[in-house]
């Protein structure tokens, strides 16, 4: 008993030395990487993992100094870019390295390179909050380049793409409006600048005060000037940001210099250079002197110029000596590092010619107790593995039953939901000829279509996307088509109006949800009332199109920009309209779900454009065989990818 115990011991006394030993050859960022590297294969997957880690290390070198170190592991990272073969993951990559290379390494030449491949991939991939802040990140390397016509070209760009009512939006027009302010370019400026303070709301209130300052010192209207530092100052003050309100006095004093108040500049900068003193703020009383010292100069006080210039000489000094000493502290850290790397060297080399004399006792003593542990741990496994074996049979049993429960519910709301649809007796009545091509994500759907016959003698055709899918889409669904028929029972018959008091009726259900003022979901829908006594239609269109063939020709009626929930724009009523219609025009009304599927060779959304194109080639065939085709081509699309959101396509054959 007592030499079992001595092995075991000898054992775990070998396991700590050699623990320790690893803990100290190697640091876990980089045996992370080597594994990644050694172990993963070529998956985009994994080539994403590989540029993460090494644009990791390329930023902890940059702060610590090793620029050499960094700028070897950014090459890495672009050739590690090439291998992935995911466009979308390869968007978030050059996104990525293109903002480190702009906003910390400041290699402006570089990032602006990445910034326009990464713009490349965002256009063929129709991503439009993308194509807006890679304009932007492009403009703002430009004006750290003092470049300012490209950076100029670049935010105008950006707002082409730009979200209405966004921090986005309002950054270019801030940088556009103060680039052409710097130029003296008042016109420009100036239009700019009203552009901007309408969307001011999206950024802080220091950064507007910023814009308004570079517009008044433009126009030198420094009472104006003035008023705005003062409230900087009070901003300042109140959340004692005391460093940039010394500056703020400062900024202040050299305006009423410019302005010839040379009194209120002195009292000013020397109120400033006080709180300076009072915090100790040694750079920031350095710059109120600089600028109160030319005043004393200009008013001849030379007994005060001489006074205040030999302070500023002085913090001068100090601050050049803080600099040398920051420098200084820095190459003494590389130092200590270096001998601290010789000491563990050696210590290291000790340690290992001492395994190397102990190393066959430790191999002996460990394989005995390994071959007595594995014993024992196959006989425990035995013993555990036929437990398992029946914890498992019961636990598959309870989750086939689960499972038969949960599909047996989907199933049956799918029956409660198909009772909500518009039949095809329904559609046959009152159509010339059409096909609904409806293919769910999952079996129940977010997106719906919905028929009904008017008091008016029209016929009313809906096609909607739900928000979500599956069991809360439905659910969501379910609601909507509630609240559509609610409208109409209330009397409504133009689709604007029905939409419209739609809209009320879902916001006013869903402010019981909970939430901060109330959900935001809905649906964005088409809406279409059928008058053919006339040859025209009525329609309204929630961020979904309609689109009509005619002889070849596809005729796109273009979706209002808001959904039908609560939203940003909720107060603006839908306005729909009419359009004439011809025999053997034919008619769509679509979702977003069969546009928006990846798959193809390089594992892209289908995109607009192709499906447009899809339906002009095929509007000519009978609607069973468009149908028929509009199948085939998702499915051959898709291949073997997920399916990612609901498809609800309806064609009406004038």
């Amino acid at each position: 008993m007592k030499k079992i115990t001595l092995i075991i011991l000898i054992f775990l006394l070998s396991l700590s030395l050699c623990a320790q030993e690893e803990n100290k050859r190697y640091d876990f960022l980089i045996d992370s990487l080597e594994t990644v590297t050694a172990n993963s294969d070529n998956s985009s997957h994994s080539n994403l993992e590989k540029f993460n880690n090494i644009l990791l290390l390329s930023r902890l070198n940059w702060k610590l100094g090793n620029a050499i170190n960094a700028n070897n592991y950014i090459k890495q990272c672009e050739s590690f870019i090439e291998l992935i073969k995911v466009d979308s993951h390869k968007l978030n990559a050059q996104v990525e390295l293109g903002h480190v290379l702009i906003h910390e390494f400041r290699n402006y030449d570089l990032g602006i390179v990445i910034a326009e491949k990464s713009l490349e991939i965002a256009e063929e991939l129709g991503d439009e909050e993308i194509i807006s802040a890679q304009f932007f990140e492009v403009g703002i390397a430009n004006v750290f380049s003092f470049r300012s016509e490209r950076a100029i070209e670049c935010f105008k760009n950006g707002l082409q793409y730009a979200p209405d009512n966004t921090k986005l939006k309002a950054q270019a027009l801030f940088r556009i409006s103060e680039i052409y302010f710097q130029l003296k370019e008042m016109d420009s400026a100036n239009f700019y600048f009203d552009e901007f303070i309408k969307e001011s709301e999206y950024i802080s209130p220091i950064e507007t005060q910023g814009l308004y300052l570079q517009k008044y010192r433009a126009t030198k209207d420094y009472d104006k000037a003035i008023e705005v530092v003062n409230s900087l100052i009070i901003h300042t003050d109140t959340i004692n940001w005391f460093d940039r309100m010394v500056y703020y006095y400062a900024v202040k004093t050299q305006f009423y210099g410019l302005k010839g108040d040379f009194e209120s500049a002195i009292k000013v900068g020397l109120d400033g250079y006080e709180i300076g003193q009072k915090y100790n703020l040694i750079k920031e009383k350095h710059d109120v002197l600089s600028v109160l010292i030319p005043i004393f100069d200009t008013i001849k006080d030379y007994k005060n110029s001489l006074t205040y210039s030999r302070i500023y000489w002085d913090l001068e000094l100090q601050i050049n000596n803080t600099e040398a000493q920051n420098e200084q502290l820095r190459k003494d850290r590389e130092k200590d590092k270096i001998e601290l790397e010789k000491e563990q060297l050696e210590g290291e080399k000790k340690t290992l010619e001492l395994n190397s004399k102990n190393q066959q006792q430790y191999f002996l003593y460990s394989g005995i107790f390994v071959f007595v542990i594995i014993s024992l741990f196959f006989f425990r496994a035995y013993r555990q593995k036929k437990k398992d074996n029946e914890v498992i049979r019961n636990q598959k049993k309870m989750v086939e039953v689960a499972h038969k429960e949960i599909k047996d519910s989907i199933n049956y709301a799918e029956r409660i939901q198909s009772c909500f649809l518009a039949t095809k007796s329904l559609l046959d009545q009152n159509l010339r000829d059409s096909f609904v091509y409806f293919k769910p994500k999952d079996i129940v759907s977010g997106d719906f279509y919905w028929a009904q016959n008017l008091s008016n003698n029209k016929f009313i055709l809906v096609n909607a996307d739900s928000t979500g899918h599956g069991v809360p889409g439905a659910i969501m669904s379910v609601l909507n088509i509630s609240a559509i028929e609610k409208s109409i029972e209330k009397g409504s018959v133009n689709p604007a109006d029905i939409f419209n008091d739609t809209r009320k009726t879902i916001i006013e259900r869903l402010k019981r949800d909970g939430s901060d003022g109330g959900g935001k979901d809905g649906m964005d829908a088409s809406i279409i009332s059928f008058d053919f006594s006339n040859n025209k239609i009525e329609y309204c269109a929630a961020q979904n199109p309609i689109w009509i063939i005619r002889q070849g020709v596809l005729i796109d009626i273009k979706g209002e920009r808001m959904p039908i929930g609560k939203h940003q724009k909720d107060n603006i009523p839908f306005v729909g309209g009419e359009f004439l219609i011809e025999t053997g025009d034919v008619i769509y009304m679509i979702t977003d779900g069969y546009q928006d599927q990846f798959g193809g060779d390089n594992g892209k959304k289908f995109k607009v454009r192709s499906f447009k194109e899809l339906l002009i080639s095929i509007s000519h065939l009978s609607m069973n065989e468009q149908k028929e085709i509009l199948h085939n081509e998702t499915v051959k699309w898709q291949r073997d990818l997920e399916q990612v959101d609901d498809i609800c396509v309806i064609g009406i054959l004038v």
